[in-house]
């Protein structure tokens, strides 16, 4: 959530700058023009993939059964931001993939169910032993 948050701003001050350079230099150029295209692009990948770091982080701190799952998928792709988001994601994806911390998010119908499944799947049945009578 914090590192989302900090990409945020960051991409924030970034469209700024770059839409401030070409209002700045009054020099009409190509390459001005690219550098803008790429850089909004850029920008617009970086927020879509905070925004939902972030409100994934409020999730996790409510402990919301889909914080989880979202989570998950944005600190795959924080594993692209190397090396901070790197190791950030590592770590997440560590933590996050436990089986203590799955049962934190899992409602508690869920985990009652998952307990009878478990239960039932141990009992052994023994069938009686066919008894032959000697006629």
């Amino acid at each position: 959530m914090v590192f989302g948050a900090f990409t945020v701003v960051g991409t924030m001050f970034i469209m700024i700058m770059i839409s401030l350079h070409g209002g700045l230099t009054h020099e009409p150029s190509s390459f001005s023009d690219y550098a803008k295209i790429v850089g909004f692009i850029g920008s617009g990948f970086l927020l879509l993939v905070s925004i939902p770091g972030i409100v994934g982080g409020i999730g996790l701190l409510n402990q919301k059964s889909w914080a989880r799952n979202v989570v998950l998928v944005v600190g795959f792709f924080y594993l692209f931001f190397i090396p901070i988001g790197t190791f950030l994601s590592m770590y997440t994806l560590l933590v996050l993939m436990r089986d203590q911390v799955a049962l934190l998010f899992t409602s508690p119908l869920a985990v009652i169910e998952k307990e009878k499944v478990k239960r039932r799947s141990n009992i052994r049945f023994r069938y009686p032993e066919p008894s032959y009578s000697k006629a």
